[in-house]
């Protein structure tokens, strides 16, 4: 049988003015959301303080769900949920 995990990461940073959740939406929005929120802490004006990831193992029909609801699907990961 196959195992499943989801990790989750947590990363906080510290800045001078407030990251309302506007800005974080429209930071964060997107592929490269992340990508420019860690680019500015490396080159601009935000600091990383802390990143933690956690993982949780999941059943089949748990990640199956956790695909639906990210808009995938259990093929992704070639789960048959015929049987």
């Amino acid at each position: 049988m196959k195992k499943f995990y989801r990790h989750t990461v947590t990363f906080s940073f510290l800045s001078e003015d407030t990251f309302t959740p506007d800005v974080a939406n429209s930071e964060c929005s997107g592929t490269t959301g992340l990508a420019r929120v860690i680019e500015r802490c490396d080159r601009d004006d935000l600091v990383a303080e802390k990143c933690d990831v956690t993982s949780e193992e999941l059943t089949e029909k748990q990640v199956a769900d956790a695909l639906y609801a990210a808009g995938s699907e259990p093929g992704f990961f070639q789960i048959d949920q015929d049987e």
